[in-house]
């Protein structure tokens, strides 16, 4: 009996013990849940900018193609207009002039031109004009196609580049067609591309002068040059105004970071593939922090729901270890009394006395 009671104590005693375990198991799983959601928060906002960098990189990819493809057909319309043109009768004719007219509509064109040797040149608009100390007419006319720098108009009321093209026959470069392009059409191929008000696109001279300068409300460049515009700027660290102008110089892609007062950008820049250009691409960071912040609640939610079931479960095996702690002591109590009436009834067995008769005929 006292081996019994003995086990007793040792199973009650060992029960007592598991408790204290399992709150330290307990502590230290709540502990590892808290640290893992930590880390996971800060993997998940480098991994929703690494997305929103991916989708950077694609929208310039896709600006620098539409903006290039556009001038290459129209280059191309212009280089196709020379077959149309009679070479053997003036430049600034009726029939020149319908023609040169009809090339101005499909390429969008601001105005359409023809200019001889001389670089005397007649454009579509009616005026005559004298192109020959141009750098496009002075490119054009040695054979080459040419594209200019961003220029201003006469009237001073518009910006655009000149697109030029020798006008040839038989192999003898007799002058020049050109297109003037303005450049506010080459932002209205941009606009499709701003799907959302985080998303921002130019176009710059290496120089810094925007060429073409995105339409969104929210953009923070209100200076007139790139580079002004990012002396206003806090670059993040490893990021520098120095390192882009570098990697511009040397015709490179590149991220960097920035901020002006609470407003954080991400911007991705790439070499145009005319002139010197560049796409100089920014979003907004803060479409980062919020998609972070939408997949952040739904795995806390998620979360939350294993831990309810964690602490459910521990809350049944608490209960389970309390009852079988309960009917331990119960039956411990109850060995308890049998062992003490047992005591009892040999203790009195001691006065009576005992005659045994043994027959040997039984």
């Amino acid at each position: 009996m006292e081996r019994v009671q003995d086990m007793s104590k040792k199973d009650c005693k060992l029960t007592t013990k598991k408790l204290p375990v399992l709150g330290v198991i307990s502590f230290f799983t709540f502990f590892f849940i808290i640290f893992s959601f930590t880390d996971f928060s800060r993997r998940l906002i480098d991994k929703e900018t690494e997305n929103y960098r991916r989708q950077l990189k694609e929208l310039s990819e896709k600006s620098a193609s539409l903006i290039e493809n556009k001038v290459n057909s129209s280059s191309a319309l212009l280089k196709s207009t020379m077959y149309f043109v009679d070479s053997d009768i003036s430049f600034h004719s009726e029939d020149v002039m319908e023609t040169l007219e009809h090339t101005a509509r499909e390429g969008t064109f601001h105005v359409v031109g023809i200019a001889d040797q001389e670089g005397r040149a007649w454009l579509t608009d009616g005026t005559e004009i004298n192109v020959g100390k141009e750098d496009y007419f002075q490119v054009a006319i040695k054979g080459e196609m040419y594209i200019s720098d961003v220029i201003l108009s006469r009237d001073g009321t518009t910006n655009y580049f000149v697109i030029a093209n020798p006008f040839t026959h038989n192999d003898m470069v007799l002058g020049v067609i050109f297109g003037m392009f303005d450049v506010d059409n080459l932002g209205k191929l941009l606009m499709p591309t701003e799907e959302t008000d985080d998303r921002y696109v130019h176009v710059v001279e290496p120089q810094g002068r925007f060429i073409v300068r995105s339409t969104n409300p929210r953009n923070i460049f209100v200076q007139d040059n790139l580079w002004d515009a990012l002396d206003k700027m806090v670059f993040e660290e490893g990021n520098s105004k120095k390192e882009i102008w570098k990697a511009m110089e040397n015709r490179e892609s590149g991220f960097t970071s920035y901020h002006q007062g609470e407003e954080e950008r991400i911007a991705y820049y790439t070499p145009l593939g005319i002139n010197n250009w560049y796409i100089f691409s920014t979003t907004r960071k803060d479409g980062v922090y919020r998609d972070a912040a939408i997949s952040r609640e739904l795995v806390l939610i998620l979360t939350g729901r294993i831990l309810l079931v964690f602490l459910w479960i521990l809350f049944l095996v608490i209960i389970f270890s309390y009852l079988i702690r309960k009917k331990i002591l119960l039956n411990n109590k109850e060995l308890k009394a049998s062992a003490e009436s047992f005591r009892i009834a040999v203790s009195k067995t001691q006065d009576v006395i005992f005659d045994y008769y043994l027959d040997k005929d039984e």
